[in-house]
């Protein structure tokens, strides 16, 4: 069996960055991504694409975005790099991305 890590909170290379830009959601979106949704059950509800934005605008971009503890975000690179094994134990849900045109997912243990 082959187990990998992805890490959402990894820091910049070089700079004067911290972290990479990381996710946050509306207050109103706050009680549908409730953490408790992300505990490795189908998602409990319908799922309607949520709206997230930066923290940190201006901070770097990455492939992986950390969105709270048992949550991710991945680009649509991740996602067709290794799609297919985040898809085997789960889901990537769409959500839009305040200011960003490409696609985003949020994924989903299940």
């Amino acid at each position: 069996m082959k187990i990998y890590k992805i890490t959402a909170t990894a820091k910049p290379p070089h700079g004067k960055f911290q972290y990479y830009a990381q996710l946050d959601c509306k207050k109103s979106d706050q009680s549908f991504l409730w953490f408790e949704n992300y505990s490795g059950r189908p998602f409990p509800k319908p799922w309607r694409r949520v709206k997230l934005h930066f923290n940190e605008p201006l901070w770097p971009r990455a492939d992986f975005y950390y969105f709270g503890s048992s949550r991710f975000v991945c680009s649509e690179r991740a996602k067709v790099e290794i799609g297919s094994l985040l898809e085997k134990s789960g889901a990537l849900l769409p959500v839009t991305i305040e200011g960003e045109d490409a696609a985003h997912y949020i994924y989903h243990v299940s």
